[in-house]
């Protein structure tokens, strides 16, 4: 009989992680997280990673695994995945993975895997010329004419994900959904439950975090990510804020902008996380309110849960 694995998705901001939390203490669960910014190392405020103390109150993997520089792909979320959930049943626990990020969900729940793709170097250099020449606009401007639907599903502010969703596209000859080779796991069961909110409601939690991070130090911590150099285009230097932020200490924008922009991306962002979730028939959806108690909402998923 498979085991249960149980998994909360939904937009940023729409307030995850606090639900995650109560859920995990009502499952005996440990969280696995399943975010593509919260992997790397000190990039803590502006990924929202849990807190000493809510790392405290329940364990937590898959943060803090690699350098800001690296590149963090599906598959090795997926190995990582399913090392991590191996020992919380290990441990006796339940598995709670926790996250925003799409292609990760759909990755270890429906067996999609891009490591089957082998790297084209020729078109990859090509690609990697124009995005030096054209840049990244340029880049995600082709996808969206050689693929919308994997337009939507990735980070076009990731240059990364883009480079290599045109390699696979252009090495294939097919769309990144027909690439993807399919390795579904019978060992466990996943029940998967959404969290979501009225567009409005969402966007005004976003620009309330965003002040909150900015107050929490995230100036700060994007200079001393400044500090090891690391290469423009890698994901401490092209992650949303990040970016943003980087423009301001280099006197290219002032704070306000930058603020400002970093909300806009963020919106963007949660936009196309939904646009990716919706497509997932299997997401059972709870429609939260502003007021509701996380507490409240955990007996909720925890239902959901059960009758999944």
């Amino acid at each position: 009989m498979s085991k249960r694995v149980y998994i909360i998705v939904g937009p940023t901001s729409v307030g995850k992680s606090e639900v995650a939390l109560n859920v995990a203490e009502k499952l005996d669960a440990w969280i696995i997280c399943a975010d593509s910014r919260q992997v790397y190392t000190g990039m803590d405020i502006g990924t929202a990673k849990p807190n000493k103390l809510e790392r405290a109150r329940v364990r937590h993997f898959l943060i803090d695994i690699v350098s800001p520089d690296s590149v963090f792909s599906t598959a090795e979320f997926v190995d990582a995945a399913k090392g991590a959930i191996k020992q919380t049943f290990d441990n006796g626990k339940n598995a709670l993975i926790v996250g925003g990020t799409g292609l990760y969900i759909r990755a270890l729940v429906a067996g999609f895997d891009f490591a089957n793709v082998s790297r084209a170097d020729e078109i990859r250099d090509d690609i990697s010329k124009r995005l030096e020449e054209y840049g990244l606009d340029s880049l995600a401007e082709e996808l969206h004419q050689l693929d919308p639907d994997a337009a939507n599903e990735i980070d076009l502010k990731n240059p990364h994900r883009v480079i290599r969703a045109l390699e696979i596209i252009k090495t294939t000859g097919k769309p990144l959904s027909e690439s993807r080779g399919k390795n579904k796991s019978t060992e466990y069961d996943f029940a998967v439950v959404g969290l979501r909110r009225e567009r409005e409601s969402l966007n005004e939690r976003i620009r309330a975090r965003t002040y909150s991070m900015i107050q929490a130090g995230w100036i700060d911590e994007v200079r001393a990510l400044e500090k090891h150099n690391y290469p423009e285009n890698s994901p401490a230097m092209t992650g949303i804020g990040y970016k943003e932020l980087r423009q301001y200490l280099q006197g290219e924008i002032t704070k306000e902008m930058a603020i400002e922009k970093i909300i806009i991306r963020t919106r963007q962002y949660a936009k196309r996380q939904m646009t990716w979730f919706r497509a997932d028939d299997y997401i059972k959806w709870i429609d939260l309110n502003t007021d509701d108690d996380p507490a409240v909402t955990a007996d909720k998923v925890c239902q959901l849960f059960n009758n999944n």
